[in-house]
């Protein structure tokens, strides 16, 4: 894919700052896996707490905008499937967002419940990793009423391609440890 990503992070009063480019030197519109807005939508830095998947991987923290796949051999009776950005050609969309600290890992299929065991302990690198994939013409955007920046595909969606970059800042982490689990 001809895209690229650039992440930096910072620490603020207890938050997580997390700022990224994603840059679309391709031929198509790019969509990604990022159109939640966050809240309030229109801060400088709204809070996408529950709106991005978090999964510990050893001395990293990786944060997921991505559409999950679905886990074997599990019943799923709901699929849930993010709002998508578009990047037009030549473009680069900027987007900021926090989250409360520590980070506590957060899975589509196994939530967070009475029973869950955690472990807390610190990261020193942050990555991002955003899900997208190139627009055809066959592909129609509906745009959400409360966010017409933010869409869902009225058609199937492409083959997602996983775009990923870093920043380095320590971070506490709360690691899901229970045998329930499942990382995206």
């Amino acid at each position: 894919m001809d895209v690229a990503i650039a992440v930096e992070c910072h620490v603020v009063e207890g938050m997580l700052r997390v700022a990224y480019t994603l840059k679309n030197g391709g031929k198509f519109p790019l969509l990604a896996y990022d159109g939640a807005p966050g809240l309030p939508p229109d801060a400088d830095w709204p809070a996408l707490d529950g709106q991005v998947y978090i999964s510990a991987e050893g001395d990293s923290v990786v944060l997921k905008r991505v559409n999950p796949p679905v886990p074997t051999g599990a019943a799923i009776n709901r699929v849930f499937i993010p709002p998508l950005s578009e990047t037009l050609p030549g473009q680069t969309r900027n987007v900021k967002f926090c989250l409360k600290l520590p980070l506590t890992e957060r899975s589509q299929y196994t939530p967070d419940f009475a029973g869950a065991v955690y472990k807390e302990h610190s990261v020193r690198r942050i990555e991002i990793c955003v899900g997208c994939f190139w627009r055809t013409a066959a592909m129609e955007l509906i745009p959400l009423p409360a966010n017409p920046k933010a869409f869902r595909l009225k058609t199937a969606h492409g083959p997602q391609s996983i775009l990923c970059g870093g920043s380095t800042q320590t971070v506490t982490v709360r690691e899901r440890t229970d045998d329930k689990f499942q990382r995206i």
